[in-house]
């Protein structure tokens, strides 16, 4: 991800677990590959790493399952700011290749803490108040996590004030509900979704359409979409391996 010809570097990448107590495990030079998954109806996000050992890093190790791959992630512009700053928890070792006597590739996947969490406690509770500010409530004493609220502007659910009982459910089932109960004054629906910033965010087609676009949801053909303009042709591209996902159009007339 460091080479010139890239748009992003890493500037800090480290693996931690509770059993190292405050070691870190420093491991940005040896990524060979990370992808990171964003999906709409999701409020975590997922991923892969391909991390190269020549050392035997996790040979000492002895992966469990619970690390922590910290990532800070920049522009690969001189003194560009961080712009990706997360951490994930490595779930699962999916492939292992050795590449000659000493050195080995890992694959991991990877998810969001909250996620991993959140499946490990479900409540019940009760809670009154708008619906976008239960799934904050829930989201934040539950999962210590903030939702930007900044894309409503304005406006709130139509729903108004509703008293909502946690049937005992995970705090993201319980948010999965609300989110499904929930529209804009304008009859858009919210979606909860975790981004590559800090916050877990809400309601884009309002924003959208407020705007002035005229919005369809659509399926597409993969989850990670770009576009890419040289000498003013446009050149679309999909990631094959994610085809369930969907994607908002505009309209033109």
């Amino acid at each position: 991800m460091a080479g010139q010809d890239q748009q992003y570097k890493i500037v800090e990448a480290f693996i931690t677990a509770d059993r190292f107590l405050e070691k870190e495990i420093e491991v940005s030079g040896n990524i060979f590959e990370i992808i990171i998954y964003e999906d709409l109806e999701s409020a975590w996000l997922t991923g892969s790493v391909i991390i190269t050992d020549d050392t035997g890093i996790f040979s000492k190790i002895s992966f469990k399952g619970t690390e922590y791959l910290t990532l800070r992630i920049s522009g690969a512009e001189e003194n560009s700011e961080s712009i990706i700053d997360k951490t994930f928890l490595l779930y699962a070792l999916t492939k292992t290749v050795k590449v000659n006597d000493t050195s080995s590739t890992y694959n991991f996947e990877m998810i969001e803490p909250h996620a991993y969490v959140s499946a490990l406690k479900p409540f019940s509770r009760a809670y009154t108040g708008s619906l976008e500010r239960t799934i904050t409530q829930i989201l934040n004493s539950e999962l210590n996590k903030t939702v930007d609220l900044s894309y409503l502007t304005n406006s709130i659910s139509a729903q108004g004030e509703r008293k909502y009982i946690v049937p005992y459910l995970t705090p993201l089932e319980a948010c999965e509900v609300l989110v499904d109960r929930t529209t804009t004054q304008f009859g858009s629906p919210f979606f909860l979704y975790s981004s590559t910033l800090e916050a877990i965010s809400s309601d884009v087609l309002f924003k959208l359409n407020k705007i002035g676009h005229k919005t369809e949801a659509n399926k597409t053909m993969g989850s990670t979409q770009s576009i890419h303009i040289v000498d003013e042709i446009r050149y679309g591209f999909a990631d094959l391996r994610r085809p369930n996902s969907g994607v908002v159009k505009q309209l033109n007339n």
